[in-house]
């Protein structure tokens, strides 16, 4: 009988150019770098909860389908200024990372975001 899990490195996803939605909710055996997002320009929701998933926000920079960005509680690096350049993000949510820093400031121009989550970090 086969074991009910997923698991796997995301690297595999960058050649699926049409991805919309990724979700790992629940699925803490996979793994990889937040790069392999920035390679889908359509990618409009990414929530790699439980994921072991790294990498710094600059991968993301310029991704006008942004709209969900799920990163709490993930080991991440960067400045948040860079994502300022996802003009669409309604929902982003980064608490519990360590290791961001920057200024909301920059976040100023985002009209269409709804729900800025920073706790803890």
């Amino acid at each position: 009988m086969l074991s009910p899990e997923i698991y796997g490195d995301l690297s595999v996803l960058s050649n699926l150019t049409s991805l919309l939605i990724y979700d790992a909710t629940g699925l803490p055996k996979t793994y990889g770098d937040i790069s392999v997002f920035g390679q889908h320009p359509s990618l409009s929701d990414i929530n790699p909860r439980q994921a072991t998933i790294t990498g710094d926000f600059i991968s993301l920079k310029n991704n006008s389908k942004l709209r969900v960005l799920y990163l709490e509680g993930l080991q991440f690096t960067g400045d948040i200024s860079v994502l300022a350049t996802c003009t669409n993000a309604q929902f982003i949510y980064l608490g519990w990372c360590s290791n961001i820093a920057g200024s909301v400031n920059s976040l100023a121009n985002m009209t269409w975001l709804r729900r800025l989550q920073v706790n803890n970090t």
